[in-house]
């Protein structure tokens, strides 16, 4: 069982974090592990699961994940735009996902997207969805093992439907001392559901390493529109660590603004024609993996322990567990 200290930390900013601290649970055999807790909606941990190694479909935890890959128009070797495999030397000694986009170059990669990622669906059956006005909690481990992005790919994202931009994502970048940072990025009916429109910054993780591995729980509370401007409550917040981290997780931002597009009244959205007349989603799914224009360098990240929760505890992906 968790036991959670909270206390507020002050640092020389004047900003106020918010630190948990939680006894990590050591990993056992699958048959050893309790059972998860009824908040616990889905848990994509990859022990025990299977992978077509040819259209990456996922089954975990006796449900089937898709698949959504892209790659230059042109490419004959498609694996090596994009692929996903189970990587054995995963987290924590166990088994993880693991997702690669090769390096791009030349005529043949101008405007073109490399994707792999894995959609859960949240939003159909079995499960209960993300909706606007409902708060959940994602809890995951990354580990970055090879990149220096000279853009910014999607790591991972919240999505409302094709073919609108993701309302909120997750994005690797090289700032400008050359070490990498995560930052959580939304757009609105205010910027447009387009997928070229410009996304607001809301939090950003520093100092991300290669090859380690880090923790993290994000709360959504989606609000397409709040209904009382003078309201406190966050709509988006994450909390991270260096993974077993006896420092605690530390919460990188709050925000309490309004991410997703209404799907009754949905943003223009020139550049994708079909935004004009295709409603975004009323519910929104998730998706963990890379997706990114293409680029002269290499990609590879490593996903675990990936759950959706109806409570911070439940989230935490150092704790393990099984769903049945």
């Amino acid at each position: 069982m968790m036991k959670f200290l909270k206390r507020p930390l002050l640092i020389s900013s004047g900003l106020v974090l918010l630190l948990i601290q939680a006894e990590a649970q050591v990993s056992g055999p699958k048959g050893s592990l309790p059972l998860c807790t009824k908040e616990v909606l889905r848990l994509i941990d990859a022990d025990n699961a299977r992978m077509d190694q040819r259209t990456f479909a996922l089954q975990d935890n006796e449900l089937l994940y898709t698949t959504a890959l892209k790659q230059p128009a042109i490419a004959t070797d498609l694996a090596y735009y994009r692929k996903s495999w189970l990587e054995p030397n995963g987290f924590d000694g166990t088994v993880s996902l693991g997702y690669e986009t090769g390096s791009c170059a030349g005529p043949i990669c101008e405007k073109q997207m490399q994707k792999v990622n894995h959609h859960f669906l949240f939003s159909g059956k079995p499960g209960r969805p993300l909706k606007f006005g409902r708060r959940n909690f994602i809890g995951f481990s990354m580990n970055v093992i090879d990149a220096q992005p000279q853009k910014s790919p999607i790591l991972f994202q919240i999505w409302q439907g094709s073919p609108h931009g993701p309302p909120m994502s997750g994005r690797l970048i090289t700032e400008r001392d050359g070490s990498l940072s995560l930052i959580i990025a939304i757009l609105n009916n205010r910027t447009g559901s387009n997928p070229s429109a410009k996304n607001i910054e809301v939090g950003r993780v520093r100092g991300i390493k290669l090859g380690e591995w880090y923790s993290f729980i994000l709360m959504a509370h989606p609000q397409h529109t709040i209904a009382d401007p003078k309201s406190t409550a966050n709509t988006l917040s994450l909390l991270w660590r260096p993974s077993f981290s006896r420092a605690g997780f530390v919460e990188a931002f709050a925000y309490k603004g309004v991410w997703g597009y209404n799907p009754a009244d949905p943003s223009p959205c020139v550049y994708a024609r079909k935004c004009d007349v295709t409603k975004p989603n009323e519910y929104l799914d998730f998706k963990f993996g890379i997706y990114r224009e293409a680029e002269n360098s290499q990609l590879k990240v490593y996903f675990d322990n990936i759950k959706i929760t109806t409570t911070d505890k439940s989230a935490n992906p150092e704790v393990s567990c099984r769903m049945k």
